[in-house]
């Protein structure tokens, strides 16, 4: 998606994203990006950065997704430094869970109240707090991974090694074969 400094989308698009992994979801993040500024016909110059939320835990000063356990290879992935290489724009990472609360704060639900927590059940459990328009992060680090608390002794086997972690009881997956 392309926004103006108004709000108002100058483009928006989306694909479908097979086999994936981690450096082939770059290159085709990359495309998008290209595709998307010259379908809106916005000169690359006029960009002044690209935002993207990143699944999984977010190192924000390294500009890494420190792991994401659905996507091969996202481990440790320098997913800004590749993106700003490649596409010669500043780029600015965060959580994918702290991008929605961000949103919902400045524009949604969260917009007439001083602080918002948001809980986004996906393949893991994790989310963002937001106080006096901050998001909650511990040393540059998404913090909100909830997902991995434990909630549960001698629960189900969770894929960090762990047992009864939060995510073995609701995590999508557990829902999806569930019902």
């Amino acid at each position: 998606v392309i926004v103006d400094f108004a709000g108002e989308i100058a483009y928006e698009d989306a694909v479908d994203i097979k086999k994936p992994e981690a450096s082939r979801i770059a290159a085709q993040l990359a495309d998008l990006v290209r595709t998307a500024l010259s379908n809106a016909k916005i000169p690359r110059k006029r960009v002044l950065g690209i935002g993207i939320g990143c699944p999984g835990r977010v190192d924000l000063h390294a500009g890494t997704i420190i792991s994401y356990g659905r996507i091969r290879n996202m481990q440790n992935f320098p997913i800004r430094d590749y993106l700003s290489k490649e596409l010669k724009i500043p780029v600015r990472i965060h959580n994918n869970g702290s991008v929605i609360a961000q949103a919902l704060y400045r524009r949604g639900v969260g917009k007439s109240y001083k602080s918002l927590i948001v809980i986004l059940i996906r393949s893991g459990v994790g989310g963002a707090f937001i106080s006096d328009g901050k998001i909650f992060v511990n040393h540059h680090r998404t913090s909100l991974e909830i997902g991995h608390m434990p909630i549960s002794i001698g629960g189900e086997l969770c894929k960090c090694g762990a047992r009864g972690c939060l995510e073995t009881h609701i995590s999508e997956d557990v829902l999806v074969a569930e019902s």
